[in-house]
């Protein structure tokens, strides 16, 4: 039996014992989920949850000047249907503290956070479409930002 043979014997043996873990666990510490309140005929609300595991947190809306952590963002599909009015609006402010590796006042979301959008209604929507960008950390890391597509039905 050659050298790359018993290397491939003994990690499998590893593997099976589970020592070795061949995969790597995937961190998911925020989960997104949409809902639309529908006012009347001509106007609702979009509602965007976040629901961010204890320890974690994600950073709250502002510009991105390039010397900081991504903030939260949302883009709407463009639509003859339907326009979104102004910026979504956290249900909770953010807390503001100093952050030593930015060296700068941040604020950030914990816990479950809900962002409200104003949407007025032109005419049958069936549904609003967007997307949205968020970057999670915690106390020892941070996790590459991350890009979610949503579409959300209207009643």
């Amino acid at each position: 039996m050659n050298m790359k043979a018993k290397i491939l014997l003994f990690l499998l043996i590893l593997m099976g014992l589970g020592i070795f873990k061949g995969n790597a666990q995937i961190l998911k510490p925020v989960k997104w989920s949409y809902s639309f309140i529908k006012l009347n005929a001509k106007t609702g609300f979009l509602v965007l949850t976040a629901s961010i595991q204890k320890g974690w947190h994600i950073y709250a809306q502002g510009p991105d000047n390039g010397d900081g952590p991504i903030p939260t963002s949302f883009k709407f599909e463009k639509s003859n249907l339907y326009a979104a009015e102004g910026n979504p609006v956290p249900s909770i402010l953010p807390k503001t503290s100093f952050d030593p590796t930015f060296k700068k006042n941040i604020g950030v979301h914990e816990g479950t956070i809900q962002f409200k959008e104003k949407i007025n209604l032109h005419g049958p929507v069936k549904s609003i479409k967007g997307s949205l960008e968020f970057m999670v950390c915690n106390d020892k890391q941070c996790l590459p930002p991350q890009d979610l597509d949503f579409e959300v039905k209207v009643n």
